[in-house]
């Protein structure tokens, strides 16, 4: 059963989700988690995916300030440009 993005509730579709993965991350990770039903497989990866990135970044800020955080965190960044330029350059070709 698929769903695409304008059968989606509003908090679920893809600018929303956006959004709140920048704004507050933890609370669109939640809201993403407990509506995983709604979303067919690839819109789950996706948001999950976005959000769970912007959630390790999010709570680096928790860690003391060092040269460990700027590692991680060089890692989370270059992740996130690895997955955006696999998915919107290359990828799967349906």
């Amino acid at each position: 059963m698929k769903k695409k993005n304008e059968e989606l509730p509003w908090y679920l579709r893809k600018d929303w989700s956006v959004f709140l993965a920048f704004i507050a991350p933890p609370i669109a990770y939640l809201i993403i988690i407990f509506n995983l039903k709604k979303m067919d497989h690839e819109t789950k990866m996706d948001r999950l995916t976005f959000a769970t990135l912007m959630t390790s970044m999010w709570s680096l800020k928790f860690l003391p300030h060092n040269i460990f955080t700027l590692i991680i965190l060089i890692f989370c960044v270059a992740g996130t440009a690895f997955l955006m330029f696999y998915k919107f350059l290359g990828g799967k070709n349906k």
